[in-house]
């Protein structure tokens, strides 16, 4: 059942926005790796390209794709370390 957008940090849909096989992505690929709504991804992506962490272009009529931008590849950079140090201090 989806959850609220705000339960999931930034860092977890920039993580799974780094995660995906491409480099562009859909909300849509991002809704099917969250367990939240379609609604809440647009408005978090919104959010995160406001923040300079994602950047977004049209490609049709109704369509867009999101990209990280290097200050989004940064911050996927900075969680993984932590994540890494933390883990191994356990």
């Amino acid at each position: 059942m989806p959850t609220n957008d705000g339960s999931i940090p930034d860092d977890e849909f920039l993580r799974v926005a780094a995660l995906l096989p491409d480099p562009v992505f859909t909300a849509k690929e991002v809704t099917e790796n969250l367990p939240i709504s379609n609604q809440a991804v647009n408005k978090r992506l919104n959010k995160l390209e406001e923040n300079d962490l994602i950047a977004s272009k049209r490609v049709g009529a109704a369509a867009v794709v999101y990209w990280l931008t290097p200050a989004g590849k940064q911050k996927v950079g900075e969680t993984l370390s932590e994540w890494r140090q933390s883990s191994e201090s356990q």
